[in-house]
């Protein structure tokens, strides 16, 4: 009876184990699921979720205007301040306000910058159900964030509060970027090199306007409970305006209106536009061409001028080379790569572009010759072979730095692979048809030539694929 009474607890808990087991692989596919269509629309919060907790000294908070000017990276290079940007489109004083309680669950913080940029709107409808959705949806649910979308009118607040509803539906669309660990921002800085010149005529000096015009109702509302919610914390809080060039003499009133409450708080208020001399701000090669964003270069400088500005006024200790921030120095890695990636696209002149290659360990390249490649005077051949690659024969090569991986020697027939994580190079000839495949996608290229292919092991990606072509005068081409 005994042994009858045990062998059916055994299955019983062996049932029960079973279907624990289930219900965790379930949760775990769903969650992982979730996370992988989820990624669209800049979503930072992600990446700040994933932050060791209390490891950030300042933080970012604001709209757009946060995340273009401001780069963390820079100033954890520059001055060792682990900062972060968490930072939304378009992002209303009372959605940043529930961003900052989001926060403080995980950091503490010893220094607040929020960028009051949105208070020029003068219409609380302005911020939409797209704008709540932009910047709340991938929050994690919580009764904070239940808050927050009673602020908004929004679609359908129940959607919005899960998030799955919505980013399901992506499955179908769904690319090799959105299963990549690797986010597409820099602790919350978003890249943009791109130049677009704003005419200078075009610039107001707005540091002649005295008079004041009052922000809405709710916008001021939600700046005092930014300001109290740091007091309360004991936490240093800084308002900022970053500067932008389409700022007019009248929206100007509305930040002496923002200077007027920081003066009676005892706060500083840093309106970026009011100080464009002291930046550096020039914005025929700082600004993005949409009036409002500084682009690479402006975002530099603008970094610059708040980094001396937080050093000087705060106490706050430089992490590099600390334990703890090896997220902070993995992102300076990352973004150098992509610096490097940009730079190295501009140059013309082959033999400086063998030189950096062959300087750079992060770098592995194919160098391929190819078919009736010989041609009389040409400065990629001459290049090549002041590298002390053979030019007189076809043949193909793999290096890391100036260390040779793989060569083929003239060979007719070979294969030879290697691993990078979970991709793979693979390099063949057949026939004495040389080919290069990455991932199994075949480099398509020219019959006779030179062929050169670069994979950034930081970025985990080939980052240049160049083909001269022999029968074309050695052309060049992307």
């Amino acid at each position: 009876m005994q042994n009858s009474l045990f062998i059916s607890s055994s299955k019983y808990i062996k049932r029960i184990g079973a279907l624990l087991l289930l219900v965790i692989t379930v949760a775990l596919a769903f969650h992982q699921f979730a996370r992988v269509t989820g990624k669209y629309q800049d979503p930072v919060l992600y990446d700040f979720y994933d932050l060791k907790r209390n490891s950030v000294d300042v933080l970012f908070v604001g709209s757009s205007h946060v995340y273009c000017s401001i780069n963390p990276v820079q100033l954890f290079e520059d001055k060792g301040i682990a900062g972060f940007n968490l930072a939304g489109g378009s992002q209303p004083v009372w959605f940043s306000y529930h961003y900052i309680k989001e926060a403080l669950k995980t950091q503490s913080p010893k220094v607040i910058v929020l960028d009051v940029y949105t208070v020029r709107v003068n219409d609380d409808a302005y911020f939409d159900s797209r704008n709540a959705q932009m910047n709340l949806l991938h929050m994690k649910p919580s009764y904070n964030k239940w808050q927050a979308l009673q602020l908004a009118e929004v679609d359908s607040r129940i959607d919005v509060f899960f998030g799955f509803p919505i980013t399901h539906s992506r499955y179908l669309s769904l690319q090799k970027v959105d299963f990549d660990e690797e986010s597409t921002m820099f602790l919350g800085y978003h890249y943009q090199p791109r130049i677009v010149a704003y005419e200078p005529e075009k610039v107001k000096d707005v540091r002649q306007v005295q008079e004041t015009e009052a922000v809405t109702p709710k916008t001021e509302e939600y700046l005092r409970k930014c300001i109290e919610l740091c007091r309360e914390k004991g936490i240093d809080l800084v308002l900022t305006n970053s500067p932008w060039p389409d700022i007019t003499l009248d929206l100007q009133k509305r930040y002496n209106y923002i200077q007027e409450i920081a003066d009676e708080y005892g706060i500083p208020f840093l309106n970026g536009c009011l100080y464009n001399e002291e930046i550096g701000m020039d914005y025929t090669v700082d600004s993005m061409g949409d009036g409002g964003h500084l682009n690479y270069t402006g975002a530099t400088k603008y970094t610059r001028w708040l980094g001396d500005y937080l050093k000087q006024n705060y106490e706050l200790p430089d992490r590099r080379g600390s334990k703890g921030y090896e997220a902070w120095e993995h992102q300076s890695r990352r973004l150098a790569a992509i610096l490097r990636r940009d730079e190295w696209k501009k140059l013309e002149d082959m033999g400086e572009y063998l030189e950096r290659l062959a300087s750079s360990e992060e770098l592995y390249y194919v160098i391929s010759l190819n078919g009736d490649f010989q041609k009389e005077g040409s400065s990629v051949l001459d290049a090549l072979a002041g590298r002390g690659f053979d030019t007189e024969k076809n043949g193909l090569y793999v290096m890391n730095a100036e260390e040779t991986l793989f060569y083929s020697e003239g060979a007719e027939e070979y294969t030879w692979w290697k691993y990078f994580g979970d991709s793979v190079l693979h390099v063949q000839s057949r026939e004495g048809v040389q080919e290069i495949f990455w991932d199994g996608d075949k480099f398509s290229k020219i019959k006779n030539g030179v062929h050169i292919w670069v994979y950034d092991s930081t970025l985990h990606e080939v980052v240049r694929k160049l083909s001269f072509d022999a029968d074309k005068n050695y052309e060049k081409a992307e």
